[in-house]
């Protein structure tokens, strides 16, 4: 419990202390990673058509 509200914190803290260039950078690498895990995902389902 005490590590998620940590996290949280970090995350509540990091959207208003840094700066804007090093959290749009945060967010875009957040956005590629996940569509990185949804294509491997469909790939996987898709009998590998999307995969590499």
């Amino acid at each position: 419990m005490v590590e998620g509200q940590s996290a949280a914190f970090f995350l509540a803290s990091s959207l208003f202390f840094l700066p804007s260039s090093l959290l749009a950078e945060m967010i875009t690498a957040h956005i590629f990673f996940f569509f990185f895990i949804e294509k491997r995902k469909i790939g996987r389902e898709d009998g590998g058509r999307f995969s590499g």
